[in-house]
């Protein structure tokens, strides 16, 4: 079977977000601030599209154009492959590795996954030195790690608000669709509509 209508807009749905610093602020030498990013690994997309679509209804592929690495996904939609793609960057840890992972999610994008990363945006928290490194800490000073930063972070980023607005458009869709596979049914019926007795109607 292919993805159909309802699962491809589940590909919207906000997928739980990673954090990791993105740079200290105001410098490196004396910061008092840490900028946190929202992210999400290619394993995460990965899963996202076996739970939205099913893993039989999603493909990737990759090639390499002008020196750039791309990536291609493909989604079977109503009996047909469906492809959208786009080209990764290198990262600072892994050149190659980096580039074809960033590739894989930025075509994700085009189908709407992860999209609600871009309108979360930064978050700014209070920092301490550790080992030569600002870790992210409270008010108080004490470090930040685990489900206590994924918290405070997914607060000041207003995940949340994300998560709602999502469930409320889907939810109208998915009554929309109701509706109009309810209008189809109803046709179907009328027009396979028998006899009393269970026989085809006579020609006169």
């Amino acid at each position: 079977m292919s993805a159909t209508t309802v699962q491809i807009a589940k590909l919207k749905k906000p997928i739980p977000l990673k954090w990791r610093v993105q740079r200290a602020f105001p410098d490196k030498v004396n910061p008092t601030h840490v900028i946190m990013i929202g992210y999400v690994d290619s394993r995460d997309v990965q899963e996202h599209l076996d739970e939205c679509v099913d893993p039989w209804n999603w493909q990737s592929r990759y090639f390499e154009c002008k020196g750039k690495q791309f990536c291609e996904i493909g989604i079977n939609v109503s009996g047909e492959w469906v492809w959208k793609g786009d080209n990764g960057e290198e990262t600072t840890t892994s050149a190659k590795k980096g580039e074809t992972s960033d590739s894989f999610k930025r075509a994700a994008v085009h189908w709407g996954i992860n999209r609600t990363a871009y309108k979360v945006g930064d978050v700014k928290l209070p920092c301490k030195m550790y080992k030569g490194k600002p870790y992210p800490c409270d008010e108080s000073g004490t470090f930040l790690k685990g489900q206590k930063l994924f918290d405070v972070c997914n607060k000041l980023g207003k995940v949340e608000d994300l998560e709602i607005e999502f469930d409320k458009s889907f939810e109208q869709m998915s009554d929309a669709g109701d509706v109009v596979n309810a209008k189809k049914q109803g046709l179907k019926n009328r027009n396979t509509r028998k006899t009393p007795d269970n026989k085809a109607p006579e020609m006169p």
